[in-house]
């Protein structure tokens, strides 16, 4: 669930579900060079889609350090 509208409170929220896991850089060598390969497709996905949210700061959330755009 994530509201950036401020509808129901005057924040910004993100709740995510908790998934367990492991490191990829604790199983990286277990996996196969095509198993890497896909992960890190996956991963450029993820920051592309990430890279293309604009807003008028970046940086860290408030009350972090954040940089006008």
């Amino acid at each position: 669930m994530i509201d950036f509208t401020h509808q129901l409170t005057p924040r910004d929220y993100m709740f995510q579900t908790y998934m367990p896991g492991e490191l990829w850089s604790t199983v990286m060598d277990e996996l196969t060079e095509e198993e890497n390969d896909a992960l890190w497709r996956q991963f450029a996905h993820i920051v592309r889609t990430i890279a293309t949210i604009k807003g008028d700061v970046f940086g860290m959330p408030y009350p972090g350090r954040h940089f006008t755009t």
